[in-house]
């Protein structure tokens, strides 16, 4: 038994080692950080904005749903 435990103890450090390794940096969005340039409210704003990028009704509406589906899914699963 104890020899399985420290197998798996060094198996798990051993890849998450190589995995530490292998993984490249990860920079999300090149042309600068969108929040910085449109503050939160920019965001709820709507598609009304010079570049489109908000969410419509429809998007807005949805997310708003998810909440309840979110606490009733780890209420009662």
């Amino acid at each position: 038994m104890k020899r399985q435990t420290i197998a798996v103890i060094m198996l798990v450090a051993l890849i998450g080692l190589s995995l530490g390794f292998m993984a490249e940096e990860c920079h999300a969005g090149g042309g600068g950080d969108y929040m910085e340039r449109t503050g939160i409210e920019g965001l709820f704003a709507g598609r009304d904005d010079a570049e489109g990028r908000g969410p419509n009704r429809w998007q807005m509406a949805l997310g708003i749903a998810a909440f309840p589906v979110m606490i009733a899914v780890v209420k009662w699963l």
